[in-house]
């Protein structure tokens, strides 16, 4: 016998009565043939939908409803003359703040070989640096297998490194599901080499 999976749709009922020499074969082979197709197609159907489900399932939170709460909060703790860097999503609340994104660290080394991170955040001296999970999320131990991780991401023990030497914790917060751990750090240039 033959796989199911193999088998055109239309055979497998002949495939299943096969060997059984008493199987009607006449209105009742086109029964079972069409009671089949309603299987196949119910099962087909129920997996789309469910698909289509799964899919639609994260539009049912508003992940921007915390966003006006978020930054009225970081607005408290940051000046108004500081640079920030951080994920983008901040911007539009720090719009009339000069921001970069945390990924200008990434193609900072990557367009000055042998540039370090120190290097990289040095260039770019912000006085504010935001962490949220999303960016915590690219922040890796060691090489990951993700194609994506392993061409945007920064070395955690580094980053960490230069929050310790340089940074002032100003606020942590946790807004779960949308923005995950929110750590917002005062960076002193002066400190250090």
């Amino acid at each position: 016998m033959l796989p199911l999976a193999i088998m055109d749709v239309d055979q497998i009922p002949e495939k299943l009565s096969e060997g059984n020499g008493d199987a009607p074969r006449g209105s009742g082979h086109q029964t079972g043939r069409r009671l089949w197709r309603q299987i196949v197609l119910a099962v087909v159907v129920g997996m789309m939908l469910g698909s289509v489900a799964r899919s639609l399932a994260p539009l049912k939170t508003n992940h921007v409803s915390d966003l006006p709460m978020v930054l009225d909060r970081i607005r408290q703790v940051v000046r108004p003359e500081e640079t920030i860097m951080g994920t983008q999503t901040y911007w539009f609340g720090l719009y009339n703040h000069e921001f970069d994104s945390w990924e200008e660290l990434v193609y900072y080394q990557r367009n000055n070989p042998g540039a370090t991170l120190d290097d990289a955040m040095r260039y770019y001296r912000p006085d504010i640096f935001i962490i949220d999970g999303h960016l915590d999320r690219f922040l890796l131990q060691s090489q990951e297998s993700s194609v994506l991780l392993q061409s945007l991401h920064l070395q955690r023990e580094q980053f960490e490194r230069l929050l310790d030497e340089y940074g002032t914790l100003l606020m942590d917060l946790y807004e779960g599901q949308s923005f995950g751990r929110i750590r917002v750090y005062r960076l002193d240039w002066s400190r250090g080499p």
